[in-house]
């Protein structure tokens, strides 16, 4: 079956309710489905909720904690990455996303930006109508997918580990400098 992916925990900052009434939405005009990898952290029972009150139980599905080697699996299946949070420090599954050609809807706010480049749709996280129109973009839109996946393949390759630990050891270096 085709499915959008949510990678990560469930809790209020995320936003899965509304993921959840905008995939309803999504639903009513594509037959796909949503994969939620990761588990639920807490304060997710209103999620829960909301899951049951729109019907969606058949066709969302929790794989629960993920490791990281099968995780890149989920992604390069994936039809795409929806990421709604509400606020990110830099947001991981984007830049996760992005390595595995996995085209992107993300929030507007946070370090989401920064962290995607332009290789996402951004999206209002408040917002239900604009997630769900995204995710129908990026489902229906074949050019826009292959633009998405090009620019993310392209975003990705701006991050490393090794290029962290030299940007860390430089900021050290210059805090520990003599004055």
């Amino acid at each position: 079956s085709r499915f959008i992916l949510f990678a990560g925990n469930i809790y209020p900052g995320k936003n899965f309710t509304r993921l959840l009434e905008a995939f309803s939405t999504v639903r009513k005009q594509i037959d796909v489905h949503l994969v939620v990898a990761g588990g639920m952290r807490w304060k997710y029972q209103d999620d829960m909720k909301a899951l049951e009150s729109l019907g969606l139980q058949d066709c969302v599905h929790f794989a629960g904690y993920v490791p990281q080697k099968e995780l890149v699996a989920f992604y390069s299946l994936a039809e795409a990455t929806v990421f709604p949070s509400h606020y990110e420090s830099f947001g991981l599954p984007n830049i996760e996303a992005n390595a595995c050609g996995c085209p992107l809807v993300t929030s507007r706010t946070g370090g989401s930006p920064e962290a995607a480049g332009n290789a996402a749709i951004y999206v209002d996280p408040l917002d239900v109508e604009d997630i769900a129109n995204a995710i129908v973009r990026v489902l229906t839109d074949d050019d826009l997918r292959q633009t998405l996946i090009a620019n993310g393949y392209k975003n990705a390759a701006r991050f490393s580990w090794e290029k962290t630990a030299q940007s860390t050891l430089e900021a050290f270096e210059w805090v520990l400098a003599p004055a």
